[in-house]
């Protein structure tokens, strides 16, 4: 978190630092962060509830790695019928491949046919009788 947040040496920095992301001063002391937010349960990491947020005691928890990919800012979420999901969890609750959705979506298909559950098939214009 530090070095995201100060290192312009990181390659990543431009992610954090780079755009402003900080901590809370209080954490400049691990003890205080561990006070905090306390130990990491096993297999869990730091994640930022909101990706433009500080790192804070109120913004932060100890997340899995499937849920921080989730909430990255290149996850694309799509709401629909009132419930709002990343592409990734919209296929699977359809049935779909997440990369047959995304090309649906990128394609500027009308969210109501993009959302169908199973293969569309293209229409065909009528044929003309001779």
């Amino acid at each position: 978190m530090r070095q995201r947040c100060n290192n312009k040496n990181l390659a990543q920095y431009k992610d954090w630092g780079g755009r402003g992301i900080t901590y809370d001063p209080r954490w400049e002391s691990f003890e205080n962060f561990l006070a905090d937010m306390g130990e990491p349960p096993p297999g869990l990491t730091l994640d930022r509830r909101d990706n433009d947020g500080n790192y804070t005691k109120e913004n932060c928890r100890w997340a899995t790695p499937g849920v921080q990919r989730r909430n990255s800012r290149r996850i694309r979420l799509v709401t629909w019928q009132g419930e709002t999901h990343c592409v990734k969890d919209w296929a699977q609750k359809l049935g779909l491949g997440t990369s047959q959705l995304m090309l649906r979506l990128r394609s500027g298909m009308p969210l109501e046919r993009a959302m169908f559950p199973g293969r569309l098939h293209r229409s065909r214009p009528d044929e003309k009788a001779n």
